[in-house]
């Protein structure tokens, strides 16, 4: 996945703008900052009395964003090696 498409993904997803002044490492940061934080979020709504319904589709979010956490991961390690 290159990185252009990386960021509009994440940013629909988060409904966020990053600003296209930074630099790609720094949007990249940005937005995993902000995933990270959307999965801690996601996680403490995951407690027992919620309905298996609600569950489902939180587990469904959470390993989303996971998957996008580790490719934006892999595309900084890259940008890294570039430098």
């Amino acid at each position: 996945m290159n990185i252009t498409k990386f960021i509009k993904r994440v940013t629909s997803i988060l409904d966020t703008d990053i600003s296209k002044k930074n630099n790609e490492k720094k949007r990249i940061k940005s937005l995993l900052k902000k995933l990270r934080l959307k999965r801690k979020d996601i996680e403490k709504l995951l407690i027992p009395n919620i309905t298996k319904k609600e569950k489902k589709i939180l587990k469904e979010e959470l390993e989303m964003i996971n998957i996008h956490i580790k490719k934006g991961e892999n595309i900084l390690k890259k940008l890294k090696m570039e430098a």
